[in-house]
């Protein structure tokens, strides 16, 4: 590769990120400034803590259900559970530890338990089980 391109292409990644952060930067001091995206994305922080081992840990309690369905789906923890398929019970497990709050804690573990039989007595193959955990959950 030729060395002017990659220096063309760490300048232009460079560039990038100042102004990502310019931006940022200009909505969190200028609320005339900010997108529906950041408002919705900082609405959402509230629901975000840290457990003893440094862990994001989202936390609904007393949120309705409607707002813990929007936070969980806009969540990197949902993300970060999915990515454990097909380990169902390091799922629950994850949800255990790394989710607080009632209903939509439930719903994710009955919603869980049902694709699983499903994929485990083979009514539904492993891409099958994946879509309906990311439809589903």
């Amino acid at each position: 590769m030729d060395k002017n391109l990659i220096i063309f292409a760490l300048v232009g990644i460079g560039f990038f990120y100042l102004i990502t952060n310019f931006v940022n930067d200009l909505q969190d001091d200028n609320s005339k400034l900010q997108s529906e995206s950041y408002k919705t994305k900082k609405s959402f922080e509230r629901y975000y803590t840290t457990d003893s081992i440094g862990r994001s840990v989202l936390s609904l309690e007393g949120a309705t259900e409607t707002m813990q369905q929007k936070v969980w789906h806009e969540s990197s923890l949902r993300s970060e559970m999915l990515s454990l398929f097909p380990k169902f019970e390091e799922m629950k497990a994850f949800l255990d530890d790394r989710v607080h709050g009632e209903p939509i804690k439930s719903k994710i573990k009955d919603a869980i338990d049902k694709i699983e039989d499903d994929f485990l007595t083979g009514k539904i193959s492993s891409d099958e089980a994946k879509r309906r955990l990311e439809k589903e959950i």
